[in-house]
């Protein structure tokens, strides 16, 4: 009798816990999953990358602006005048010379840095700070990076 009674748990907990899972998984807040990209923008990888190669691109998708990112060998962020951001992905991705194309998602900080040293940089976020070597200062005299 034990071992049906342990069968008939076993049996009531694989029933219920995808149920249980998902229900805590839908009232977690999360993320949104449709992200919003620059509009006519992409970003591409090049696995090598020529002048040459750049023109002809910039001619074929009507790009305004072509830029290498720092950071990321051969990233380049492109924008075109007329082109969809779709169009740019699907066709600059079928190129032998492009390891990766993606449209530019737009990203935001959710939450101050770590640093702690932060609220002494008065010119991110000036709350009217205040030391033994100066006055106080001007609150909400800073470029607004929190907001940002």
């Amino acid at each position: 009798m034990p071992r049906t009674r342990l069968c008939f748990l076993m049996l009531i907990v694989l029933v219920f816990s995808p149920t249980l899972s998902q229900s805590s998984a839908q009232q977690r807040p999360g993320p949104s999953k449709a992200k919003k990209a620059a509009q006519r923008e992409v970003l591409v990888r090049f696995r090598q990358v020529s002048p040459s190669a750049l023109a002809t691109i910039r001619q074929m998708h009507d790009l305004s602006v072509t830029r290498p990112l720092g950071g990321v060998e051969h990233l380049y962020h492109m924008r075109s005048r007329s082109r969809d951001t779709e169009f740019l992905v699907r066709e600059l991705s079928k190129r032998a010379d492009v390891l990766y194309a993606e449209p530019n998602y737009q990203v935001k900080a959710l939450e101050l840095p770590n640093d702690p040293r932060f609220g002494e940089q008065w010119a991110l976020q000036n709350t009217g700070q205040s030391s033994d070597s100066f006055a106080a200062g001007t609150a909400g005299a800073d470029i607004s990076a929190v907001t940002a």
